[in-house]
């Protein structure tokens, strides 16, 4: 929980794949399907095997055995040695064979003393996971044709909730599997689901009188790279999902039966509630003020053990250590809420880029708890330290949730991005003095999403003055920057961060030719950048995109005796999807520049086909933000007349790019 990390079967068995850079799929003509590499190019090939054993009693031995055949030189360092990690006093790790298959038949095992056991985490890595261990494997001899062969099995002696338990297998396009089977055996008198899916994917199952037994293979048809923006593994990839859980309702319920002792109402937290709502007593008033006192005074430190990880600490221990997981943030503001009467549910989510739901509930799948509000039909996440209350991570809205409260468990999603709710507009006024010197300020204003991040930037600032040079490197320029800010902690919305700029680079005078508008020190994505992903040609996925509105309003005064641009026109690009508008106008001696994009996709997963309609927008909207000033030079037998520029100015008219 409150993590950002593959799958444990993923990670455990498929670490190195994510490091040999597969081959990407061919070119292609526009409507064909992307083409797999084959398998005998990748750097090495998997051949997998797991028997997956559920017991009466409801205890769970898997058995793996993996097989990694080196085809490439570059595969040795990758995979040569492997990693199976383990919880220790829930779990057992037994290694039961490792050698290398040498390609000449010659077998050389693994010298025991070269099978390390260590702690998993060291440092500060967000979270301390102290009970559980990685237990690395480093094979010997290793060349082009070998075989690593690893058997292991684990022994899992109780799972994070009682008398549950669920495991997952997953087969990621981008793994050159051979070919993969999973096998699981379930006691009859044992409920349990299985769920497979993909279209690479198939099962038998055969019974006798004790026992069920599904027999699952995956045969890949090669590798495929993930397309930017493509949503997670559970949305698109083969797997098998193993599950004592009925439905997503009772892993909610499951999920509140360990929570909800830990939200007790201590004295000290009906202290600090009442401490902190003094004076309020509008409801929702009072919800946000302790929210943001969870956000302002509880910091983000994750401590995990055994059932820790699926269970929060008590919301007392968290109020006096002042620190916490995303579980403990949520316990603790469930627990100052119930202080004033205000009821609340527990919600798990996945905070990445999953936005569908296995048919079978189990864990894997969640890897964040946030809260609910119902009398204020309101998500928030007390662990987003920077973001105002109600305002979620990007990654978090339209999402398929499970609640688990008082009322019990079920199933919900939050609500989709509205444009007018996520703004981002970069207010720059430049000045252009008479040697050319190019100087001023940008007042970068946000809300929701974008003044989480606007925050969080505040607060990269402030921990080092020096990091402001890099805005101007961002945009291509050398110069000075000076970044001031309210605390990344005041939650008034909009928020607004301020940079003075000089460039280094004086213009070059006399004014001629065209030049580009300067853009000040803008800190987030300029309009049309960021909101609905990367463009890609003939693409076959669904993919995220955003709803938000990105303002960009650039005054740009030149002094007197300088020439001034000829007139521009604007622009207006618009779909379902896209809404663009440019405009430029003359005041005296200032021009004023002004470009808005709205995104108001109708959810944060935008269907392949959306594509082409995007890339046609997206096309005009760049070459709009690409617009150049033109200067039209003095004729070289005319002297300057005061005025004479101005007049000149508007005599023809530029057209955007």
């Amino acid at each position: 929980m409150c993590q950002f990390k593959l799958p444990s079967r993923l990670a455990r068995l498929l670490s190195a794949t994510v490091l040999t850079g597969m081959s990407t799929s061919l070119a292609l003509a526009a409507g064909d399907p992307p083409v797999p590499t084959p398998l005998h190019e990748a750097a090495f090939t998997i051949y997998s095997h797991a028997d997956l054993t559920i017991r009466p009693d409801r205890t769970v031995r898997k058995v793996m055995d993996l097989h990694i055949t080196i085809q490439k030189e570059a595969a040795i360092r990758a995979v040569g040695q492997q990693q199976l990690s383990y919880i220790e006093g829930m779990e057992t790790l037994t290694i039961l064979e490792a050698y290398t298959q040498k390609a000449d038949g010659r077998r050389i095992d693994v010298d025991p003393s070269q099978i390390i056991t260590t702690d998993l985490g060291s440092g500060v890595n967000f979270s301390f996971l102290r009970d559980q261990k990685v237990r690395s494997t480093i094979f010997p001899d290793l060349s082009i044709g070998d075989t690593i062969v690893l058997k292991a099995a684990i022994d899992k002696s109780q799972d994070f909730f009682p008398s549950q338990f669920s495991e997952q297998f997953i087969f990621p396009r981008f793994a050159p599997y051979v070919d993969a089977t999973v096998t699981v055996t379930i006691p009859k008198e044992v409920a349990v689901k299985v769920q497979v899916k993909g279209d690479d994917i198939s099962q038998a199952i055969d019974e006798d009188d004790s026992v069920r037994r599904h027999v699952i293979t995956y045969m890949s048809r090669g590798t495929l790279s993930d397309p930017p923006g493509a949503l997670s593994i559970w949305d698109r990839e083969s797997y098998v999902l193993v599950s004592s859980l009925s439905d997503h309702a009772e892993l909610g319920r499951a999920y509140w039966s360990a929570a909800a002792p830990k939200a007790v109402v201590t004295p000290q937290i009906q202290a600090i509630a009442d401490q902190v709502t003094s004076g309020l007593s509008d409801r929702r008033a009072q919800a946000e003020a302790l929210d943001l006192w969870v956000k302002r005074n509880i910091r983000y430190v994750a401590v995990y053990l055994g059932t820790g990880r699926w269970q929060p600490h008590a919301a007392d221990e968290v109020l006096k250590n002042r620190y916490g997981d995303c579980k403990d943030h949520a316990i603790l503001l469930a627990a100052l809420l119930a202080a004033k009467g205000i009821g609340s549910e527990q919600v798990l989510i996945n905070l990445g880029n999953a936005y569908v739901l296995p048919e079978v509930a189990a864990k894997a799948p969640f890897n964040h708890a946030i809260i609910y509000i119902p009398e204020l039909d309101l998500y928030d996440d007390p662990t987003a330290s920077q973001a105002a209350f109600g305002v979620l991570h990007e990654q978090a809205y339209d999402k398929p949730v499970v609640h688990g409260g008082p009322a019990g468990g079920r199933l919900a999603r939050t609500p989709v991005m509205r444009a007018d709710d996520h703004t981002s507009t970069n207010r720059t006024t430049v000045n252009i003095a008479a040697d050319g010197t190019v100087s001023g300020e940008t007042v970068q204003i946000a809300t929701g999403m974008f003044a989480s991040g606007l925050r969080s930037i505040a607060t990269r600032h402030q921990a080092d003055p020096n990091a402001a040079a890099g805005i101007l490197k961002s945009i291509g320029v050398t110069g000075v920057a000076r970044v001031s800010a309210p605390s990344p902690s005041d939650f008034t919305e909009p928020y607004a961060l301020k940079v003075a700029f000089s460039y280094d680079k004086k213009w070059t005078l006399p004014l001629a030719g065209q030049r580009d508008i300067p853009l000040g020190a803008p800190v987030q994505k300029r309009p049309g950048e960021f909101l609905l992903n990367t463009r890609i040609e003939n693409r076959q996925t669904t993919f995220q995109c955003y709803s938000g509105r990105q303002i960009e309003e650039i005054s740009v005064t030149f002094a007197e005796g300088l020439l001034l641009p000829q007139k521009i026109n604007g622009r207006t690009v618009s779909n379902r999807l896209v809404t663009y508008t440019s405009s430029y106008r003359q005041e005296g001696r200032t021009l004023i520049v002004r470009r808005e994009f709205t995104a108001h996709v109708p959810g944060q997963v935008c269907a392949p086909e959306m594509e082409k309609e995007i890339a046609e927008a997206i096309k005009d909207v760049r070459a709009s933000m690409r617009t150049r000033l033109t200067f039209k030079a003095f004729p070289a037998s005319q002297s300057k007349e005061p005025g004479r520029d101005a007049a000149l100015a508007g005599k023809s008219v530029a057209t955007e790019n």
